[in-house]
């Protein structure tokens, strides 16, 4: 059985992950009309740095307005500390949040939980982290 973990470590089952996606692309729009949604994936880690990397895209739905940000940290020598976050932000169509969740609600990795992923004790190594809020449902 697929499942999540919600903010509050409550289990959220597959049939609660098929409920939010059935809304969501059933095609009438209230989904992206009626609560606030944010929708957030997240990639960083990797050794300090040339090697490191943090990227972020965020979705934020309110009042009717899908507006995404994504924020790419580089790292240049020119200055000091030699990490700068490049950000962009822009309204987004209902097909393209669409498109993001379903890559969310249809991903392997909300159906597992490995110990690993609260201290993995390696250095170097890259996470993804994905979080999806809608009132009160919340998971990561």
């Amino acid at each position: 059985m697929m499942m999540a973990m919600n903010g509050a470590n409550n289990r959220l089952y597959k049939n609660q992950i098929d409920s939010i996606a059935r809304e969501v692309y059933s095609g009438d729009g209230r989904f992206f009309e009626g609560k606030p949604v944010f929708i957030s994936r997240w990639i960083h880690g990797g050794e300090p740095g040339p090697d490191y990397q943090s990227d972020s895209f965020d979705i934020i739905v309110k009042d009717g307005k899908i507006n995404g940000i994504y924020l790419h940290v580089i790292f240049d020598l020119k200055y000091d500390p030699p990490y700068v976050t490049e950000r962009f932000e822009g309204s987004l169509k209902t097909e393209q949040v669409q498109l993001v969740l379903n890559e969310l609600l249809n991903a392997n990795l909300m159906g597992h939980y490995f110990p690993e992923e609260e201290d993995p004790e390696i250095g170097g190594i890259l996470k993804e982290t994905w979080q999806f809020e809608r009132d009160t449902v919340k998971f990561e």
